[in-house]
């Protein structure tokens, strides 16, 4: 389950980076490191969707919606 502390603890270095890359300042940045956050946020903003539409329909059909672990793979 994606925690909203997770999501608000990225989100604060999603707004660093993003004030890094709008001052042109790119000491310490790699295209991997841009890339890897891109794909991060993809694959978090992904399950925590899940979450929240499984969460929607359980309550909806009165179930519990038990999620088992998940994970992302990404590969070049």
């Amino acid at each position: 389950m994606i925690l909203r502390y997770n999501l608000l603890m990225f989100e604060g270095y999603t707004n660093d980076l993003q004030a890094k890359l709008e001052a042109q300042d790119f000491t310490g940045l790699t295209k991997d490191d841009i890339l890897g956050d891109l794909l991060y946020t993809t694959a978090l903003s992904y399950y925590a969707e899940l979450d929240v539409m499984d969460y929607i329909s359980s309550r909806t059909m009165g179930i519990v919606a038990i999620r088992l672990p998940s994970e992302a793979h990404f590969f070049n």
